[in-house]
């Protein structure tokens, strides 16, 4: 994708499928550039107990349109079995040196190919040994030349070495429906709940389901980092959560100091840093607009025609 937008979020490495979608968030914010802001800045930074708040209230790169460029820079597929050959791909993960690995969820492996598309390895597989995976449910970069995997089924975490495809699992002393979103650059893995079941802490109605944000450090523990939205449910009498569609999600991504995190509700990015800090707050304040019968007839026509 040949996207350059002046950059929103700071100069730091994202890891996983998620920052992708908060990068692509950051565009539609578009709160700041490098420079400080001026007279009839796009954007204002001020501070709040030791928190940066930044609202945009324009695209830095003004009245112009960003677009991706519609040819791919780079395309793998084939109808002939082998690496190219996919069934269900799970996520993609960008490699430092322009590579990028690719799950394939139907046999549960990590395909790595260089950045000309020509496959170097596969790691993994379905299974339940050293390597392997009952459900692939995310990828992250990792410190050094390796990636990590996590296992959402067995609650482990693989690390898997690009240079030779050696692997090892790390202890997981955490319980419960946790997913990895990301490792920070001492090594700890960040952990969340996607949210659903038994709430009887909250009212009934459509709620937010609250998470822990978990660091899990290489040796196994885990601290609690922060309390966050993940997922809006219908919650029932009793305390039953109910899936709703459509419904808001949270969106998270993880840089080498810390993570950043945004619901789908809001117009903003906020930045924890490594300990659970909120140190950072990007918005875009925008006015709610309401849904008309226009509106409403414009979906229709347009689902029923496509």
């Amino acid at each position: 994708m040949n996207v350059t937008p002046r950059p929103l979020l700071p100069k730091r490495r994202l890891a996983g499928a998620a920052a992708l979608k908060l990068v692509t968030c950051a565009s539609v914010l578009a709160a700041c550039g490098d420079a400080p802001p001026g007279e009839g800045s796009a954007y204002t930074v001020r501070d709040s107990a030791e928190v940066s708040i930044v609202e945009s209230v324009a695209p830095v790169w003004g009245d112009s349109l960003t677009r991706a460029d519609p040819e791919p820079l780079v395309q793998v597929g084939s109808a002939e079995e082998g690496p190219a050959q996919f069934a269900f791909v799970g996520m993609g993960l960008l490699l430092a040196d322009g590579g990028f690995a690719v799950t394939e969820n139907a046999v549960g492996e990590i395909r790595v190919f260089d950045a000309e598309g020509t496959h170097i390895r596969t790691l993994g597989g379905n299974g339940g040994g050293p390597g392997e995976f009952q459900l692939l449910s995310n990828l992250f970069r990792y410190r050094g030349d390796s990636i990590g995997a996590y296992d959402q089924r067995l609650r482990r975490a693989t690390l898997f070495s690009l240079a030779d495809g050696g692997h090892r699992t790390l202890p997981n002393e955490v319980q419960g429906n946790y997913n990895a979103f990301g490792a920070l650059a001492d090594g700890r893995i960040l952990l969340y709940s996607p949210g659903g079941g038994f709430r009887p802490d909250l009212e009934p109605g459509l709620q937010w389901v609250p998470t822990e944000v978990l660091a899990l450090a290489p040796d196994g523990a885990a601290d609690t980092l922060a309390h966050l939205p993940s997922r809006q449910q219908l919650v029932l009498e009793g305390g039953d959560t109910d899936q709703v569609i459509p419904a808001y999600y949270a969106t998270q991504a993880v840089a080498d100091d810390g993570f950043y995190w945004a619901s789908q509700d809001r117009w903003e990015i906020r930045f924890f840093n490594g300990e659970g800090g909120l140190r950072r707050v990007q918005r875009r304040p925008l006015e709610p607009a309401p849904v008309t019968q226009a509106m409403i007839d414009a979906w229709i026509e347009a689902n029923l025609e496509r």
